[in-house]
């Protein structure tokens, strides 16, 4: 859709409110162009210069509900089918009590609001309002195999898991030989974190990661990837891509972020790299080709890394991944001005919201201003997690590795030094190496070797690679393969 407006020339609005939602393009029976939203909802014969006529019997209360619906549904029309007032329009038609009206009514948007939550679901990943979508289109009669399992989907991901359980399990004994909603199931509960209820649902199903259907084995890796289980989570991804003629980019993308937890670099690097030869043009492998790109740290690599990455965000300009990683690049030049500039332009917002603080850690880092960089990981981060505890020690390796004197930079890493790693992030090799490097900087020799021991239990090569350096700087970054 959004290639489709590039291409056309559309202007500023109409690309703006096909960024936000309010135009979507859905597909026809027929594999036709794509149409908007509200496309189906036109009358060209229809007349609406008197939509601001006032009705005559403001004081009957039906009447004006019908009216008020009336407008509603111009306003929708007016601005691409927007979903929020067809919603408003509908609960006024109900007000009015016209059986004729709702009935019309409900045949003409229910297929809307059906499409509009698809896109709530799938592209924004804003679930409650999938859910409100969904649960007007089943008031309206609107119960097909899709919207019961989108909205049980939906239940779960909004924390309403006992009620879409119940749902899923319901049309599992109605559909008994359809994988679809059990994978759909497992997704669900993957998303929400319940990795071991994922694994087990996976078995209870029969689902086989050697299977015939390709989507399992990747079930099964985000699964052991959420459990910290690596080895297990390669080799499920591993088997993914082969079962498919072409592997999407996010099977790409999980494995290489595998093999970048278990220290194992090259590997990465070389999933990115089998990645781009498939999907060139894909902005999250080209993100991470850039994040391999700025860790090598010549200075020709990282000019390459921030010239790829102004042109994706060029394209993309809300993407957080982008930019968290353009600040850092430009960082590295010795001007984080232009990147600064981009976030001006779009107000702070980025694309995932919950990314607004990494990109706002990340900066504050470029403008070596730690201690504000850490509150910021206090106050918002989870240190519990993978991503919150690289975050933390990344600000304080920063810290400890800008000041001047030995000294200074002790004080440092012996703040961070009082900060343990969690049990749930002992098998992740980059958050061990910064831990070991702050141990060293900190002159504990104690924890040094026992750092060390753990990652060489993990991946010897990046144990002797720590050891043979006292100037590797690692520059943990997570991708959040989730919300592409």
């Amino acid at each position: 859709m959004k290639k489709s407006v590039q291409e056309t020339g559309c202007g500023t609005a109409t690309k703006a409110a096909v960024e936000i939602g309010l135009l979507f393009g859905v597909p026809d029976r027929y594999r036709q162009d794509i149409i908007t939203c509200a496309a189906v909802l036109r009358d060209p014969d229809a007349d609406f210069v008197y939509a601001d006529d006032r009705i005559d019997a403001e004081d009957n209360f039906q009447e004006m509900h019908a009216e008020v619906a009336r407008w509603y549904t111009i306003i929708s029309r007016d601005t691409e089918g927007d979903p929020r007032w067809i919603r408003e329009a509908h609960f006024h038609i109900l007000a009015s009590g016209s059986t004729t009206e709702i009935t019309k009514f409900g045949s003409l948007f229910k297929a809307e609001l059906f499409w509009a939550a698809r896109t709530w679901f799938r592209r924004f990943r804003n679930y409650e309002h999938a859910l409100e979508a969904l649960l007007a289109v089943e008031e309206m009669g609107l119960c097909t195999y899709e919207t019961r399992m989108l909205t049980a989907a939906c239940l779960i991901r909004v924390g309403r898991r006992e009620e879409g359980e119940s749902r899923y399990r319901v049309l599992i004994s109605e559909f008994p030989r359809n994988e679809g909603v059990k994978t759909s199931f497992v997704d669900s509960l993957l998303r929400i974190g319940e990795n071991n209820d994922a694994l087990g649902e996976l078995n209870e199903f029969s689902l086989s990661k050697h299977g015939s259907n390709p989507w399992v084995p990747g079930q099964y890796g985000r699964a052991y990837l959420g459990l910290h289980d690596y080895a297990n989570a390669a080799e499920a991804f591993q088997i993914q891509i082969r079962k498919y003629s072409q592997a999407p980019s996010i099977v790409y993308i999980r494995l290489a972020q595998t093999y970048f937890r278990m220290g194992k670099r090259d590997e990465a690097h070389n999933v990115v790299a089998d990645g781009l030869a498939v999907h060139s043009g894909d902005p999250a492998l080209n993100t991470l080709y850039c994040a391999n790109l700025i860790r090598r740290g010549s200075p020709s690599d990282i000019e390459k890394a921030e010239q790829i990455l102004a042109k994706y965000a060029d394209m993309y300009p809300r993407n957080g991944y982008i930019l968290q990683k353009l600040v850092t690049a430009s960082s590295l030049r010795g001007d984080v001005s232009s990147a600064i500039k981009r976030l001006n332009n779009i107000a702070w917002r980025v694309d995932p919201a919950r990314l607004f603080e990494p990109v706002r850690i990340t900066v504050l880092i470029a403008q070596k201003q730690f201690r504000q960089a850490l509150q910021v990981v206090d106050s918002s981060i989870s240190t519990n997690e993978e991503y919150g505890q690289a975050l933390m020690r990344k600000v304080f390796l920063s810290w400890a590795s800008s000041q001047r004197t030995t000294e200074e930079r002790k004080r440092v890493a012996e703040r961070a030094l009082e900060r343990k790693i969690p049990q749930s992030c002992q098998n992740n090799v980059p958050i061990l190496t910064m831990h070991a490097q702050l141990a060293r900087i900190a002159n504990d020799d104690a924890q040094f070797e026992k750092t060390l021991r753990r990652i060489g239990e993990l991946n010897q090569q990046a144990a002797d690679d720590l050891s043979n350096s006292e100037t590797l700087f690692d520059t943990w970054d997570d991708f959040d393969p989730e919300l592409l």
